[in-house]
């Protein structure tokens, strides 16, 4: 398990959250605890995303209980870096569950696939509506979140960037979107002298479009801007469907991020 990549990670899934916090909701911070609260009924946007190298346990019990005693389901990301097992006991304890495992992981921007990937249109805000019904199909969030992170993704040009494939609608109106990717990227002041990072955030295809190489296509061109725009590592956080995509274009695992939740 590599620290630095860690941290790295960590910042770039916080500059997501925060993209999506300046659409709705609160984007809070306490000493160490990053976190974001919208109300709405989804893990995802009522969720726990630093609770910093050494998290006190006065700390996260007082978060848990107030996460616990909202009325929307809220989440919670226990990061291997950061006592772990101490975080489990505690939302054991307060009525959190494990929900699901991530796999995160780096690839070194001089890996990127050299085969075609840059068959997908690069979304704007006009395309919003779209996003969001595809977001809703792919990962089954209500439809209040899925326009929500829409808006934040395709109105944030300078810091995210969303590629999707677009194919004709059933009715004739406008283009679907049946697979999407975001890209996410920091500058190097952003990050105190380091170099720009980049990471890939909600990849997802409609179900009734898989197998047709939609996502690994799009993946290879949000790679391909991300080293346009300077990028030399990038970062995912991956469900267990998308693991064998990364690992297939060159992405080396740094340990395994844990998603917790609540449904209270």
């Amino acid at each position: 398990m590599d620290a630095d990549q860690l941290v790295q990670a960590r910042r770039l899934v916080a500059a997501c959250v925060r993209a999506q916090a300046s659409y709705g909701g609160l984007w809070q911070r306490h000493n160490n605890l990053c976190w974001w609260q919208t109300g709405l009924p989804a893990m995802a946007a009522n969720l726990v995303v630093d609770c910093g190298p050494k998290p006190r346990h006065a700390q996260l019990s007082a978060l848990a209980e107030l996460l616990v005693r909202s009325r929307a389901p809220a989440g919670w990301l226990i990061w291997p870096d950061q006592q772990p097992e101490r975080q489990r006991q505690l939302l054991l304890r307060q009525g959190f569950s494990p929900r699901e495992r991530l796999w995160l992981a780096s690839l070194n921007i001089q890996h990127v696939e050299p085969e075609p990937g840059s068959s997908g249109s690069i979304l704007t805000s006009a395309e919003s509506e779209a996003l969001a019904s595809l977001y809703q199909a792919c990962h089954g969030i209500p439809s209040g979140f899925a326009r929500l992170t829409a808006q934040a993704f395709l109105n944030s040009p300078h810091q995210l960037r969303t590629f999707a494939q677009l194919e004709p609608s059933t009715n004739g109106q406008q283009p679907q979107a049946v697979a999407s990717i975001t890209a996410c990227w920091m500058r190097p002041r952003e990050l105190q002298g380091q170099g720009a990072l980049g990471g890939l955030v909600w990849l997802g295809t409609h179900p009734a479009w898989r197998r047709r190489g939609y996502a690994r296509q799009l993946t290879i061109q949000a790679c391909r801007w991300l080293a346009a725009v300077g990028v030399q590592c990038i970062h995912v956080q991956a469900s267990a469907m998308a693991v064998p995509l990364y690992r297939s274009l060159g992405f080396v695992e740094n340990g395994w991020l844990d998603l917790w939740g609540s449904d209270r």
